[in-house]
């Protein structure tokens, strides 16, 4: 996937923190094609502010459940994968750092 509009990338976050909650509450999830990248078929100034109260709402939601994970939580496995919840929280938590850094890049080239 080129990466080619920071509202691309809004969208693919918000798409990963919502998979990850869903796998924290038991749910085996995938994503592919547009579930994994969702395309941007509205340019409104509403649909900008939908994809920004979505991304904030999915953080929100995700940190209040990983607020309540114990110790013992992050050494099981989540569904449907072989790797860990304490693996999956910090697999996102990278995830989620890599494309911030894409958004920066994209804002500097905007000036």
């Amino acid at each position: 996937m080129a990466w080619d509009s920071i509202w691309e990338i809004v969208l693919h976050i918000a798409a990963w923190q919502d998979a990850v909650l869903r796998r924290l509450n038991g749910e085996a999830v995938d994503l592919d094609g547009d579930q994994d990248w969702p395309p941007v078929n509205d340019i409104s100034e509403g649909a900008w502010d939908e994809a920004i109260e979505r991304l904030k709402t999915g953080h929100k939601k995700l940190a209040q459940r990983i607020a309540v994970l114990t110790d013992a939580d992050l050494l099981n496995k989540v569904p449907g994968r072989d790797h860990t919840v304490y693996m999956t929280v910090h697999g996102l938590i990278q995830h989620n750092l890599y494309h911030a850094g894409q958004i920066a890049i994209l804002k500097k080239s905007e000036r």
